[in-house]
C-alpha cells in the first residue's frame, strides 16, 4: 500500500472514530436508542450500531442524515467533539416545568405548581423561560408525549419560527409562524403538514420555542 493510501485510510479511521464519539454522545444526550433512530430516519439499526461502535464503512450520505437529524453540522459531527465542547459550554439552569395542558394556566398566571427542569441556557434568556412538556397527543405524530419545548418569553419570533401562541382565545399551542408585512401566519410545526398557513387577527404570541427535546414513541 502506497504512503499516500495509507495516509488516506488512517484519516477516514479517526473521522470514524470522532463520528462514533458524537453519535453516542448525541445519542445519549436525545434519549435515543438506535431502534427510535432508525425509525426517525430510515438507517438500519445494525448501521447505526456499527457506526457507534466505530466500524464499518458509512457513506457520506448516512453521516450527513445522522448529523442532520441531531441539528449539528457535518464538519462537527465528524471532525470535532461534540462532548466535550458541551461539558466546557454547558451553562445548565433550572426552569419551571409545565404541563402542555396547564400551560394556558401557568401563562396567566394562575396558582399552579410546576417541575423543575434542567436545561443548556446558552444563547436566550433562562430567567424568563419555561419548559413545556407534552401529556397528550396534540403534536403527534412529529412529538410524542413526554417530548419537551423550551420556551423563551423574551425572544422576537422570527419567520419560520416555533411559537408558543393563544389565538383566538383558545388554549395556548405551538404553531409555526410565517411573518409576511404586518400579517402573522400560522400552520403545524410540521413543514411537511399539508395545511396550508392561516392569516390570524386575534393572537397572542407567548413565547419563542428555541429548543425541542424530542420523546419517540415505541410503536
Amino acid at each position: 500500500m502506497s504512503r499516500a493510501a495509507w495516509k488516506e485510510e488512517g484519516e477516514s479511521a479517526a473521522l470514524l472514530r470522532n463520528a462514533s464519539k458524537n453519535l453516542a454522545y448525541l445519542m445519549e444526550r436525545a434519549g435515543v436508542d438506535a431502534a427510535h433512530l432508525s425509525e426517525a430516519i430510515g438507517l438500519g439499526v445494525a448501521t447505526i450500531n456499527n457506526i457507534k461502535r466505530g466500524v464499518g464503512n458509512p457513506t457520506l450520505l448516512t453521516l450527513m442524515e445522522l448529523a442532520r437529524f441531531f441539528d449539528v453540522k457535518l464538519s462537527d459531527f465528524i471532525e470535532g467533539e461534540l462532548g466535550r465542547g458541551a461539558r466546557e459550554s454547558r451553562a445548565a439552569r433550572a426552569v419551571p416545568l409545565v404541563k402542555f395542558t396547564e400551560v394556558g394556566l401557568f401563562c396567566d398566571g394562575m396558582a399552579i405548581e410546576p417541575d423543575r427542569y434542567f436545561v443548556d441556557a446558552a444563547g436566550f434568556d433562562a430567567d424568563d423561560a419555561f419548559a413545556v412538556v407534552l401529556n397528550n397527543d396534540a403534536l403527534f405524530p412529529s412529538f410524542s408525549q413526554g417530548s419537551v419545548f423550551i420556551v423563551a418569553r423574551k425572544e422576537s419570533p422570527a419567520d419560520g419560527d416555533v411559537v408558543l401562541v393563544r389565538i383566538a382565545g383558545q388554549p395556548p399551542c405551538f404553531r409555526r409562524v410565517f411573518i409576511d408585512g404586518e400579517h402573522c401566519l400560522f400552520s403545524s410545526i410540521s413543514l411537511m403538514h399539508d395545511l396550508q398557513p392561516s392569516i390570524c387577527r386575534e393572537f397572542e404570541v407567548l413565547g419563542v420555542a428555541v429548543k425541542a427535546i424530542k420523546t419517540f414513541s415505541a410503536g
